[in-house]
């Protein structure tokens, strides 16, 4: 589930930013309960995958402005970044992964 935060609020899953797009596992306990508790408090709002894709769009253009300022990221654009790269990895990993277990099926098969 996608949620855009109102407000900066602290939770069980730690810090959550203002005006950041979250997507909760509704699966595990932990997210579902949070999830539920910013959605019945007002504190956040239903998102769409395509807010998603505009906030990666906008990250990326703020953090271009801030390095041609020569200024710092901040904390919060700093946490972003890494969450983006860190899911870029993980699936480039998974990509890779599958494209191995492509090949050994077909080499397992050709024999």
């Amino acid at each position: 589930m996608l949620l855009k935060l109102n407000r900066t609020q602290t939770t069980a899953l730690g810090q959550l930013r203002a005006n950041v797009i979250y997507d909760f596992d509704m699966r595990k306990r932990r997210h579902k309960e949070v999830a539920d508790t910013l959605s019945a408090r007002k504190f956040a709002a239903p998102a769409t995958k395509k807010d998603l894709e505009a906030q990666k769009g906008d990250l990326a253009a703020r953090q271009a402005a801030a390095m041609a300022k020569g200024g710092a990221l901040s904390p919060a654009l700093c946490e972003a970044l890494l969450i983006e790269e860190q899911e870029a990895a993980e699936a480039k990993g998974k990509k890779a992964a599958a494209a191995k277990a492509g090949a050994d099926a077909e080499a397992g098969s050709g024999k």
